[in-house]
C-alpha cells in the first residue's frame, strides 16, 4: 500500500484506476454499509465516543498501511485499507456534534470531497510523497475547503430562499 502508487504507471493505466468501474466495489460496499448502518455504528459506537473517537481506527489504518500492507498484494491491500479507513470517517460521523463546535459552523466536508484527490494527483506528479505527502495533502486540502466554504458554498446558501423537496428535484 504505497503512498507512491500509480507515480510511474503508463497515463492509460493511471485513466483506469480512476474510472468509476474500477471503484465500483467501493460504491457497493458502502450501499451494503448503508444496508446495515444501524448495526456497524453500534459496533464502532463504543470507539467514537470521546472527541478523538476517529483516532483509534485512523491510528489502525496509518499502522495497517506501514506495517503489513507493503507485504499484501495491491488489491488485498486497498481492500483492507479502505474498510478500515470507512470505520474511521464512521467514527468521526459519530463525533460530528462535537467536531461542529471545533470547525464553528464552518461545514468543510464537500470541499474537502472535492478538492482532496487534485491535491493528491498534484503531488504525485510532482513527486511528493511519504510523510511529506501525507500532511501536504492534509494541509492544502483543508485550506481550500476552507476557502470554498468560505466564498463559495456558504455564500450560495445564504441566498438560497428554500429548500428542494422531493418533488421539485423530481417532478411528476
Amino acid at each position: 500500500y504505497s503512498v507512491t502508487k500509480g507515480v510511474d504507471e503508463p497515463l492509460l493505466i493511471k485513466i483506469v484506476r480512476v474510472t468509476p468501474l474500477a471503484h465500483f466495489w467501493l460504491f457497493a460496499l458502502g450501499a451494503l454499509c448503508y444496508l446495515h448502518l444501524e448495526r456497524i455504528m453500534g459496533a464502532l459506537s463504543h470507539l467514537g465516543r470521546g472527541p478523538l473517537g476517529w483516532a483509534i481506527p485512523l491510528a489502525a489504518y496509518t499502522g495497517f498501511a506501514v506495517l503489513l500492507a507493503p507485504s499484501l498484494t495491491e488489491w488485498v491491500a486497498d481492500a483492507i485499507g479502505f474498510v478500515i479507513l470507512a470505520s474511521a470517517i464512521l467514527c468521526a460521523g459519530l463525533v460530528a456534534p462535537s467536531a461542529a463546535k471545533v470547525l464553528g459552523g464552518n461545514d468543510i466536508s464537500y470541499g474537502l470531497y472535492l478538492y482532496h484527490m487534485l491535491v493528491v494527483n498534484m503531488l504525485l506528479e510532482l513527486r511528493i510523497t511519504g510523510a511529506t505527502g501525507v500532511m501536504a495533502t492534509l494541509v492544502i486540502s483543508i485550506a481550500l475547503a476552507t476557502l470554498s466554504w468560505r466564498y463559495i458554498e456558504s455564500v450560495v446558501l445564504h441566498r438560497k430562499k428554500r429548500a428542494l423537496t422531493p418533488a421539485d428535484r423530481f417532478p411528476a
